[in-house]
């Protein structure tokens, strides 16, 4: 599983944190995706931030906002990781 964020963030978080992994010089191989599929698997990108925005003007939206009732959050309740958590979690019947 992939978690979905914009191209800009992904490719700049893959060039600090796993330069070897990174398309270009080097590694001309076929991406990760065509990888797993020519081995008979499947995958699945996830965008979190499809059910809670990564902001804090966010938190009266999305899952949390529905889960609130559209009031803001307290400070011990959950927050946009959970959130995110949450929303990647297999359900009964979706799997």
């Amino acid at each position: 599983m992939e978690l979905a964020f914009s191209e800009e963030f992904m490719t700049t978080v893959a060039k600090q944190a796993f330069p070897r992994c990174c398309r270009g010089p080097g590694n001309t191989g076929p991406p990760w995706q065509q990888q797993v599929l020519e081995r008979g698997w499947g995958f699945a990108i996830l965008s979190p931030t499809c059910f809670q925005a990564d902001n804090g003007a966010g938190l009266t939206a999305g899952i949390i906002g529905l889960v609130n009732k559209g009031q803001p959050r307290k400070l011990d309740d959950w927050g946009t990781l959970r959130a995110w958590a949450w929303g990647g979690k297999p359900r009964d019947g979706l799997l």
